[in-house]
């Protein structure tokens, strides 16, 4: 979403998201969960964080508790 400002502004008009195509046991990505951390940094002030990844890495150790589904 950081590479799509118009799907971003749509993303941030939201509060919940679902994937109705999620399997648990046959993947570990969630579309829904990385819209809905997407929206959450961008809240919180903290998505340009995320630009590079070990900012990433460094800012979903220190706030996993914040990000947990």
């Amino acid at each position: 979403l950081l590479e799509n400002e118009k799907l971003a502004k749509i993303a941030l008009e939201y509060d919940a998201f679902t994937d109705v195509e999620f399997n648990p046991e046959k993947s570990i990505n969630c579309q829904a969960k990385a819209a809905a951390t997407f929206v959450s940094l961008s809240r919180m002030g903290l998505v340009e964080r995320v630009k590079d990844v070990g900012e990433f890495i460094d800012l979903m150790r220190e706030s996993n508790s914040l990000f947990t589904i």
